[in-house]
C-alpha cells in the first residue's frame, strides 16, 4: 500500500463519485472515517482520517478489488462524503 499522509486532500481535489466510494463496505468506511474516491491505473485513491491506523489500512486493503492509494484528508468531509453515499446508515 501507499500513502503519503503528508498531503492533505480537499473536496476539490476530487470528482466524488458514490459509485466508487461503494466499492469499499459501508461498515469498514464508517468506522475507519474512509472513502474511496478515484480509480486509476490499478489502484483506487482512497482519503482516510488516519492513515497511520495499520488495522484499517489492512482492512481497506483486504477489501478493495485494486491496490489503495491512501490520502490523509479532513474527518468532517469524510463523514460529509460518507453521508451522501450511505445517507440510510446516517
Amino acid at each position: 500500500m501507499s500513502h503519503y499522509p503528508e498531503w492533505s486532500a480537499t473536496l476539490s481535489d476530487f470528482t466524488f463519485d458514490p459509485e466508487i466510494a461503494r466499492r469499499l463496505p459501508s461498515a469498514l468506511a464508517f468506522r475507519y472515517l474512509a472513502v474511496p474516491v478515484a480509480e486509476e491505473r490499478g489502484r483506487v485513491t482512497v482519503l482516510i482520517a488516519d492513515p497511520y491506523n495499520q488495522q484499517a489500512v489492512a482492512e481497506i486493503a483486504a477489501a478493495l478489488p485494486h491496490h489503495p492509494y491512501l490520502v490523509k484528508s479532513d474527518p468532517a468531509m469524510i463523514t460529509n462524503l460518507l453521508q451522501q453515499t450511505w445517507p440510510e446508515e446516517t
